[in-house]
């Protein structure tokens, strides 16, 4: 008997010219066996300008003191919020095992990383999958971390763009 399973693209990161900023795009879906699995959120832009990317788990929120996306239940965890107005900070998206770090805009880390993925065993192999994206840090300082399962790091000053989810792991893009 044949079976098809769908592995899903990572998402794209933000980008961050400077002068606009973007969220971070969710993990495409992964299918076997009649089930699907919703991909990661993707970290939110630092302004809030952006909507945020939700998913299987929710996206971050953006600046200033917005939420986080809720995750889809069975699936996944919610985006971390941003509790600051001047921080320049946005919260990452959620993993499919953890919720995303909120965006506190205070200290170094900023503590907005994405969360994190969940394993899965295939042929007695350990995989990691769905992470979310870590969210943008508008300065130099630490930004947040995309969260292991493919997430990708969220963007920093300097034109430096979110990273993109790993592919063939479902992980969110970081935030822009």
């Amino acid at each position: 008997q044949t079976y098809t399973i769908t592995v899903g693209a990572g998402g794209a990161g933000g980008v961050n010219t400077g002068s606009n900023d973007f969220p971070g795009n969710q993990g495409s879906n992964s299918s076997a066996f009649g089930l699907t699995a919703i991909g990661g959120g993707g970290g939110a832009n630092h302004d809030g300008t952006g909507s945020r990317s939700s998913g299987g788990s929710g996206g971050g929120g953006a600046r200033p003191e917005t939420t986080g996306g809720s995750g889809t239940p069975g699936q996944g965890n919610a985006g971390g919020g941003s509790s600051s107005s001047s921080g320049n900070t946005g919260g990452g998206g959620g993993g499919a095992g953890t919720p995303g770090k909120g965006g506190t805009g205070v200290g170094n880390p900023p503590h907005s990383d994405g969360g994190q993925g969940l394993v899965s065993f295939i042929n007695g192999k350990a995989y990691i999958y769905a992470g979310g994206g870590g969210g943008s840090r508008s300065s130099n300082a630490t930004w947040g971390r995309g969260g292991v399962g493919g997430g990708g790091d969220g963007a920093r000053s300097g034109g430096i763009p979110g990273g993109d989810g790993v592919p063939n792991t479902g992980g969110g893009g970081g935030g822009g």
